[in-house]
């Protein structure tokens, strides 16, 4: 899970990050969280992280919670935003941004479990993208806005419908990624796979996508990629 705080008192942020840690730690849950001083901080490297959930102090010097909440959302309309604050007075507000939480400070071991949990099991970006490093970067994909994969040696060329990204992996690992909590990717070829719902139309060696670009098919995967085509556009998905 990546999880971020925008907390103006860095000691506040500094203690949330150590409390989630150990929640992740006794959970055998990976999380990565940063911490921003600040919403310019934030708004600074925004397009560099895809986060899971966001903890945000309303009280802030330049840009406050609410503020950054209506920008986020402008942008993310699926991320989990917290209101962490010391104030009642902006909770019916926090409906206009859809926040998740309005929690008031000190967090209780109690609300911070039950925030986590729900990120856990009800972020909806977990179906619909994936979330890679390119180029010490980190970047979120739509996986409906990629057409084909090509493997090249130890790097994955990653076709979306504009543009092409490449990332260091292995096939199997890019597949499982892709097809994490459903099949959205089959086969074609030792070095290809296709987006099922990019599949114009199948032929005995080639693949065309609605791009109108053409994936090769080996004799091989013919077969399965006919019929996992079949299935898919009757419905069956």
């Amino acid at each position: 899970m990546r999880i971020c705080c925008v907390e103006d008192e860095i000691a506040q942020g500094e203690l949330l990050k150590k409390r989630i840690l150990a929640w992740g730690e006794s959970n055998n849950i990976q999380v990565n969280m940063d911490i921003y001083k600040s919403a310019n901080e934030y708004l600074f490297n925004a397009d560099k992280c895809a986060y899971d959930l966001i903890f945000l102090d309303i009280r802030m010097d330049d840009i406050n919670g609410m503020e950054l909440a209506r920008q986020i959302r402008e942008k993310d309309k699926d991320v989990l935003l917290v209101f962490v604050t010391s104030e009642r007075g902006f909770v019916f507000e926090g409906y206009e941004v859809n926040a998740y939480r309005y929690i008031i400070k000190p967090i209780s071991d109690e609300k911070l479990a039950d925030v986590l949990e729900y990120a856990k099991n009800n972020a909806v970006r977990d179906e619909g993208s994936i979330v890679l490093k390119v180029d010490n970067e980190t970047i979120r994909i739509m996986r409906n806005d990629i057409a084909y994969i090509e493997v090249k040696g130890h790097y994955v060329d990653i076709h979306t419908m504009s543009d092409i990204i490449t990332h260091k992996t292995s096939f199997e690992d890019i597949m499982e990624l892709l097809n994490e909590n459903s099949v959205f990717f089959i086969k074609t070829h030792r070095s290809y796979a296709v987006n099922i719902d990019k599949i114009l139309k199948i032929g005995r060696t080639e693949v065309t996508l609605i791009t109108k670009e053409t994936v090769p098919v080996s004799k091989s995967m013919y077969q399965p990629v006919n019929k996992a085509f079949i299935k898919y556009n009757l419905g069956d998905k």
